[in-house]
């Protein structure tokens, strides 16, 4: 039986970017939620950590350091 695939989340402001990144990140087998703001990447975090973030570091709410 084979794992399940690990998630990962993706933040960008851009659609764009949210999209392209997770499509990559899909192919390459991994399961993606996307989110366009720090604070909803904050709720899915706290929801169902993943197992990796790629993270834009300006936000339109708060910076990716943050």
């Amino acid at each position: 039986m084979a794992d399940p695939p690990q998630r990962v989340l993706v933040v960008d402001d851009e659609e764009n970017i949210r999209f392209l990144v997770g499509s990559e990140l899909e192919l390459a087998g991994f399961e993606v939620a996307a989110a366009a703001t720090g604070q909803e990447a904050i709720d899915l975090v706290t929801s169902a950590p993943p197992a990796a973030v790629v993270l834009a570091l300006m936000l339109p709410d708060m910076d990716g350091f943050t």
